[in-house]
């Protein structure tokens, strides 16, 4: 699901600036969530995702800068 350009185009529509999505606990429920790291928070159309007839929260994390090689 991860690496489905549709995952990304249904949480950011067409938004190319960095960002990072992972797997995480949601601290408050225990439950899986997705973890969501961005540049610009506004970009984010979604905070739950349908994954197999589930609805999974979208914890967001903003001010994301990718890893600059070095």
């Amino acid at each position: 699901m991860l690496d489905q350009p549709e995952t990304y185009r249904t949480l950011l529509g067409e938004y190319d600036g960095p960002v990072s999505l992972g797997i995480t606990i949601d601290e408050v429920t225990g439950e899986p969530c997705l973890l969501l790291r961005i540049a610009d928070v506004g970009a984010v159309q979604r905070r739950e995702l349908l994954v197999e007839g589930h609805l999974v929260r979208v914890l967001v994390r903003p001010s994301y800068q990718a890893p600059r090689p070095g």
